[in-house]
């Protein structure tokens, strides 16, 4: 090759690492600009044996040393955000379960009104006291849509649905009247199914709801005050494998 050709090819480089190097910075904040921004340095550096195009290839190292950090930077943050804005909408939907058995336990607390304290024996018995059952009884931790409710279904029906697509537990059927209970505070009436998320969502007699880690040693002592608040009133006990950690999802 000629000491021409050879020139002309340094110039080419030397404009080439100037473009690539511009083009990585403007792409830095995304990973593949930083890989770009390495090829307009190298570039930049077999272009500076060229003296007449010295200052593009100095650009075109700048621009690549510049592309180079930003990109790790970039990358650093993306490993960092991703799992913090996981957690937080995890947060922020067992932020809705929990919305969802207050406004469950808030219509059985109707129903036992209307029915002098009788407890209901199914959720289908309270449907009336809430809007938008689907909705209400459906976990949003599970991704999946509301179902689409038979119109003018018997109560029959009712029940089958909602035990058929429902995610929540109604477990207040054996207790009787509300006035019977004691340590309201302590029985459980309502909780998820354990299927999604890592946290179990409880619903107490008394109104008030909880979240639990699943399967911790607080969750079990919640099912086991339960089973004795229950035992003392002569009420069926929840099995306490019924709280055990979530399903894979």
């Amino acid at each position: 090759m000629t000491d021409v050709t050879q020139s002309e090819s340094r110039n080419g480089l030397a404009l080439a690492a100037l473009i690539v190097g511009i083009a990585g910075v403007l792409l830095s904040p995304v990973v593949v600009g930083g890989v770009i921004g390495l090829v307009g340095l190298v570039l930049g550096v077999v272009a500076l044996r060229n003296p007449g195009r010295r200052g593009m290839a100095i650009g075109g190292i700048v621009t690549g040393a510049i592309a180079v950090p930003v990109a790790l930077v970039a990358l650093m943050m993306i490993a960092i955000l991703v799992p913090a804005l996981g957690r937080a909408r995890e947060k922020a939907r067992e932020v809705v379960v929990a919305s969802d058995l207050h406004q469950i336990g808030f219509a059985v607390s109707m129903y036992c009104a209307d029915w002098d304290g009788a407890m209901p024996q199914h959720l289908a018995y309270v449907t009336s006291n809430l809007r938008d059952v689907p909705r209400v009884l459906k976990d949003p931790r599970g991704g999946t849509p509301p179902w689409t409710p038979t119109p003018g279904a018997d109560l029959a029906t009712q029940m089958a649905e909602i035990d058929a697509h429902g995610d929540y537990i109604y477990a207040g059927a054996g207790l009787g009247r509300m006035q019977r209970i004691r340590n309201a505070s302590q029985v459980i009436v309502l909780y998820d199914k354990g299927i999604f998320g890592k946290t179990r969502v409880i619903g107490f007699a008394d109104g008030h709801v909880e979240n639990f880690p699943s399967g911790s040693p607080q969750l079990q002592q919640a099912v086991e005050r339960n089973n004795a608040a229950r035992e003392a009133m002569g009420a069926p006990a929840l099995p306490l494998d019924l709280m055990g950690p979530p399903g894979a999802r």
